[in-house]
């Protein structure tokens, strides 16, 4: 029975949350481009839980990741294979090994640390136009969120 309510407040979480999964995502971007933020997180991330307890908490924030932006969660150390825009990015880790995705690195230089969360913004042309390591203050995700919706409504 646990399990069973675990397995619920996963789910109810990750639907209240706004990311999209990367199936939906790939299938609608085509139809209807526009801002991606990429949030790359780890299980054992103490920052990233934070980071998520705060976005959670905050309903504007919330209301334009389900509706401004494609918002994508994704695990940093990922043991599958990632399908991004036809584009599939190889798992580097194995059960008995973390290491970063090979989605996750592609979006760093070589030898950049990453520490998470690891966010990117991309925009609907699908350039890199901004890439953060570490917590965002909602304030700032606001502001964030709010420039990219009004550069995409300018172009």
């Amino acid at each position: 029975m646990k399990n069973i309510q675990l397995i619920i407040s996963f789910l109810i979480y990750n639907l209240c949350f706004g990311q999209l999964d990367l199936n939906q995502f790939n299938l609608q971007f085509q139809s209807n481009p526009k801002p991606i933020l990429l949030y790359f997180y780890t299980d054992w991330c103490t920052y990233c839980k934070i980071q998520e307890k705060e976005i959670e908490q905050n309903k504007t924030i919330k209301t334009q990741l389900e509706n401004d932006v494609y918002f994508l969660k994704i695990n940093g150390e990922s043991l599958d294979d990632i399908n991004f825009l036809g584009k599939i990015y190889i798992a580097k880790s194995t059960q008995q090994k973390k290491n970063n995705h090979s989605f996750t690195l592609h979006f760093t230089e070589e030898n950049e640390q990453i520490n998470y969360p690891f966010w990117v913004i991309i925009n609907e042309k699908q350039e890199v136009i901004g890439k953060y390591f570490g917590l965002i203050k909602n304030n700032q995700l606001d502001e964030i969120l709010d420039k990219l919706t009004s550069i995409d409504r300018i172009n």
